[in-house]
């Protein structure tokens, strides 16, 4: 048996996204999301960044069986240039065991302090 065996594995949540030609979509991402295009082409709108005192926002085309993951968290759009479908993957939130009793002592301590 592997010590990697022992370790949590993350858990992920997927979701598919069809759309049509001239379509777009908005979404919020956390950083290292994965999106895949299975088929078909869309342009993928990055969150605004700010150089120079402009705000830019950074366009990429993506083709079909394009893999990109996301360097940074924020709200993305992705418009279909023909009829796509888009893949999403991304890491659900887990706590640990020792974070959610530090916020339930935390409620607690507040609780019996009133």
């Amino acid at each position: 048996m592997s010590i990697l065996s022992l370790l949590p594995h993350p858990i992920y949540h997927h979701r598919a996204l069809t759309l049509h030609a001239g379509h777009s979509v908005g979404f919020h991402a956390r950083a290292g999301t994965e999106l895949h295009v299975a088929d078909g082409d869309v342009e993928l709108i990055e969150p605004p960044l700010l150089l120079a005192d402009t705000l830019h926002w950074p366009r990429r085309a993506l083709g079909p069986g394009s893999v990109v993951a996301l360097s940074r968290s924020g709200w993305f759009a992705l418009r279909a240039r023909r009829d796509t479908t888009v893949r999403l993957r991304q890491r659900a939130w887990v706590f640990s065991r020792a974070r959610i009793a530090r916020i339930l002592s935390g409620w607690r301590r507040r609780r019996l302090a009133h």
